[in-house]
């Protein structure tokens, strides 16, 4: 069991790594688009991207690998994809956040950057702890 959990922990590795250099990747192309937006359209701007944050926070913090059967190959990488797909949302959106808040209020970039890297690191270790303790669970 042992060797099957390290496993599955390289994966949740391996899926989190991939989110991250696909992250980077949008980077350049977020920092630009936020900082076209028209200070007049900013709060409708933040309005839109804390409600699809919102969104993706209750679809990725609602998941667990709790009812995964991770004997099953498709079980497993169905439930790969969809924490990847809902960490990745969260991200570029945390990542929107904070580059909108550089644009409007430099004087609050710091700050907000530094929550960001904050929630991204919770996201992560969330996603991680859940695998950890469901993979206990299923012993």
């Amino acid at each position: 069991m042992l060797k099957k959990n390290k496993n599955y922990i390289f994966e949740n590795l391996l899926k989190n790594l991939i989110m991250l250099i696909v992250v980077l990747f949008f980077i350049p192309g977020i920092e630009k688009g936020v900082f076209q937006v028209n200070r007049e359209d900013s709060e409708s701007i933040l309005g839109l991207i804390g409600l699809l944050l919102v969104f993706s926070a209750a679809v990725n913090f609602t998941f667990s690998y709790e009812a995964v059967h991770f004997e099953n190959i498709f079980e497993r990488f169905l439930a790969h994809i969809t924490t990847l797909i809902a960490q990745m949302v969260m991200v570029l959106l945390i990542l929107a956040l904070v580059f909108l808040v550089k644009s409007l209020f430099p004087f609050l970039f710091v700050f907000s950057l530094v929550i960001g890297v904050l929630s991204i690191i919770t996201i992560l270790l969330f996603d991680f702890w859940d695998l950890l303790k469901n993979q206990e669970m299923q012993k």
